[in-house]
């Protein structure tokens, strides 16, 4: 009986993980992108490049452009300050 159960389940998350697809893969194709949208703009993430360059840590970085820097992480690289990593990836 359990097992029954269990096979249905497992086909109801196949069925939900196809229509998210569905839906995902038309919205990403228009440009659209999920989660947290991105906060600082072009101009701003060149000027944190540039001041990153220069020497400035990423936390007096942050403090400049009015963003939160990231908890917990002292890498040299601003690519995770305020999800502004798809500046850097391309």
């Amino acid at each position: 009986m359990l097992g029954i159960i269990g096979g249905v389940n497992q086909f109801q998350l196949e069925l939900l993980r196809e229509k998210t697809r569905e839906g995902l893969d038309p919205a990403r194709a228009r440009g659209k992108f999920g989660g947290r949208p991105i906060k600082l703009n072009a101009a701003q993430v060149e000027m944190a490049n540039k001041l990153r360059s220069d020497g400035k840590s990423v936390a007096a970085v942050a403090s400049l452009l009015n963003v939160s820097p990231p908890k917990g992480i002292t890498d040299k690289s601003l690519r995770i300050l305020c999800r502004c990593y798809r500046f850097f990836s391309s």
